[in-house]
This record gives structure tokens, C-alpha cells and sequence, in this order.
């Protein structure tokens, strides 16, 4: 009879995710997973084949948390793009997106990551052209694009260790230039 595992496979991804996030794919190693999740490498090694299979499969995770439900509220319109923004940019050691910090690593990551890393910014996209075309405006292909732009730009910001005021503001203030003038200042 085989040994019970101790841990759960949800678990170990979201304990490894931090670390993939703070060192990216190149510089994290078996020992600081296995420090972070409690699992030896044997037993990392019964769960997943690699350390590839292991970023991939917190990648997935990741990306099944942040499902993009923000971006489908109903009604759809600007108020739903700005709250996506908002909630995707959060100060703090993890602020901003691990798939988008991902993206810094993709001459080196599996194959699969690619895949996994495209075909989620092309969903987050369609979802702010929808957004978009609830509003009647033109162009939202092109403006949807910008905007996913600005989301890859601010999150990458967080690196620097902006304060969320701050990351608000600008939020509003590229919203304000998009022709979104109908929000709320808050004292965020």
C-alpha cells in the first residue's frame, strides 16, 4: 500500500505561487518550493513531473482565481473596467498580476505557458470590448487593446512599490482621457 500524501495539490499551487510571482520562472528553485509548500522534492516530484508542470499548473490556478467576473457584471460599461482595474492593481507585495509578471519570462517558460498566457489576455480583451461596446464606443477593438495595455503597464509598476492612491489616480486619470468622466473620486 502506497504512503498518504500530506498536502493537497491546491494547496502547494497556491503556496508556490508567491514564489514564481516575487522570483519569476528563471530564478525559483525546487528548495524554495519545497521550503514555502512543506513538501519535500520527492514529494513534489510524486505530484508534478517538473518544475515546468509546477509553474504551469499554478498559472492555471491563478488564472481560475481571477476569473474576470468584475468584467461581466451587469450592466456592462466603463464602471466595470475601472473596478477591474482597481481590484487588479492592490499595493503590496503581490500587487499587480502574476500572469502579467509571467509574461517577463517567456523566452523560457513552457510552451504550454505561452498558450495558457495569450489565450487569457485575449479573454480579458473581449471582455473590455464588451464593456466597451455597451457604451456605444467606437473603435472598441483598438481602445480594448490600449486599455489591456495599461493593465499590463500598471500592474508591472507595482514592482515599484506604488502606493494604491496613487495606482487610483492613475487609473482615473487614463480613464478621464479615454472619455470616461462619469466615476466617483474616492480617497482610496
Amino acid at each position: 500500500m502506497g504512503r498518504h500524501k500530506k498536502f493537497s495539490r491546491e494547496d502547494l499551487l497556491t503556496k508556490a505561487i508567491p514564489v514564481f510571482w516575487k522570483h519569476g520562472f528563471a530564478d525559483t528553485k525546487i528548495e524554495d518550493l519545497e521550503k514555502v509548500t512543506g513538501v519535500n522534492k520527492s514529494g513534489l516530484y510524486s505530484e508534478f513531473s517538473s518544475k515546468e508542470e509546477i509553474f504551469v499548473e499554478s498559472l492555471k490556478h491563478y488564472l481560475k482565481q481571477r476569473d474576470g467576473s468584475i468584467l461581466q457584471k451587469k450592466p456592462l460599461g466603463w464602471h466595470n473596467i475601472r473596478n477591474f482595474l482597481k481590484v487588479s492593481c492592490p499595493a503590496g507585495k503581490e500587487g499587480g498580476c502574476f500572469a502579467i509578471y509571467s509574461i517577463r519570462d517567456l523566452s523560457i517558460v513552457p510552451e504550454e505557458a505561452h498558450k495558457i498566457l495569450s489565450s487569457s489576455r485575449e479573454g480579458l480583451k473581449n471582455l473590455i470590448q464588451q464593456n466597451l461596446i455597451a457604451e456605444w464606443v467606437k473603435d472598441s477593438d483598438e481602445l480594448a487593446t490600449v486599455i489591456l495595455t495599461f493593465f499590463t503597464g500598471i500592474c508591472l509598476e507595482q514592482n515599484l512599490g506604488r502606493k494604491r492612491a496613487g495606482a487610483i489616480r492613475q487609473i482615473d486619470l487614463f480613464l478621464k482621457r479615454l472619455g470616461y468622466r462619469n466615476f466617483v473620486r474616492s480617497s482610496e
